[in-house]
């Protein structure tokens, strides 16, 4: 899973906490509406954990796959009483991380960019001179 992937599950499942839908009504919908069939699967496996009685934080950390800080957050907010807006901060979190990690794929592309469009163009100006010095050197040559 990216951060995207987390930032959508989470701001989804917090809006629909939020709302007032129950939890194992989130987990079914989230199931429904998630695209990767891996990220399926975690969430019918978490669902069928939630449903015996599990926690949603015990279902995650059962299930693996989500990043130790995400399922921590989420078993405070379910001890708190605070889970939408825990769900909520990580969704903010890890949106932020996406963009910073799309800002810096930005800037290393940047120079390897730079240095493709400067080879072509030289590539191109070399292709366009060797015929003019060929026939400078083919005229100065048939001078003597």
């Amino acid at each position: 899973c990216s951060s995207d992937l987390y930032a959508m599950w989470c701001e989804h499942l917090a809006l629909l906490l939020r709302s007032g839908v129950d939890l194992m009504k989130c987990l079914g919908l989230l199931e429904v509406a998630t695209v990767d069939r891996y990220v399926r699967q975690q969430v019918r496996h978490m669902r069928q954990l939630v449903e015996r009685g599990d926690g949603l934080a015990s279902a995650m950390r059962a299930t693996g796959g989500f990043p130790t800080l995400m399922v921590r957050m989420i078993e405070v907010g379910e001890r708190s009483g605070t889970l939408d807006s825990q769900l909520t901060h990580l969704a903010r979190q890890y949106s932020e991380r996406l963009h910073q990690l799309m800002a810096n794929l930005g800037e290393i592309f940047k120079p390897l960019v730079i240095m493709l469009v400067g080879g072509f163009f030289a590539l191109l100006v070399v292709a366009l001179m060797l015929p003019v010095y060929d026939l400078i050197r083919q005229t100065m040559g048939g001078v003597r």
